[in-house]
């Protein structure tokens, strides 16, 4: 996938510590921002790391020990996410560009695909981004959905809410994969 003209790479991240290097890959665009249900700023709580992390590729991410900020875990500050399961060494918290995630699909609306691939994990801002797709009828765009639920941080989800959605998400004949 990485460095094949075939496929057309766009990687999120919120987080202002983290600059994916995406330099040596040709098919690639990074962009620092949240993916949301709007075009907006929100705050984002940072956290420092509570083990020894080594990145799995060289390219992404850096290495760091506890007490250096962390480059994962993060949380969008809202006030669904139960603070007792979100994680708890909160550095400080930033305000981050977010996008309309169903605009940035639109642009893919019609074009000579073959398959709309989107990889999700975004600490419990899936389900209003989702849901957001579904009402906006742009959720038909993706043709494989690879999401990360978090049911366990947001005051108003649960498993059966998420399979809900999910199954919402299938019915528009979307091939739905669920990670924990």
């Amino acid at each position: 996938v990485l460095n094949n003209p075939e496929w057309e790479i766009h990687a999120f991240e919120p987080n202002p510590s983290i600059n994916l290097n995406l330099e040596n890959i040709s098919n690639a665009k990074f962009y620092q921002k949240a993916i949301w249900h709007e075009d907006t700023t929100i705050k984002f709580r940072r956290s420092t790391r509570v083990y020894n992390y080594t990145p799995r590729l060289d390219s992404f991410g850096n290495a760091s020990s506890p007490g250096d900020l962390t480059s994962v875990g993060c949380h969008v500050d809202l006030e669904e996410i139960k603070p007792e399961n979100a994680v708890p060494d909160v550095a400080d918290v930033v305000e981050v560009p977010a996008i309309d995630f169903a605009n940035f699909l639109k642009k893919f609306s019609g074009w000579d695909y073959d398959q709309v691939v989107v990889k999700m994990d975004i600490e419990g801002c899936e389900y209003k981004v989702l849901r957001h797709l579904l009402n906006t009828g742009t959720a038909e765009i993706i043709d494989i959905l690879i999401v990360e639920t978090h049911e366990r941080f947001v005051d108003s989800e649960d498993k059966e809410s998420t399979n809900a959605l999910l199954d919402e998400l299938r019915s528009k004949e979307i091939d739905v994969e669920k990670h924990h």
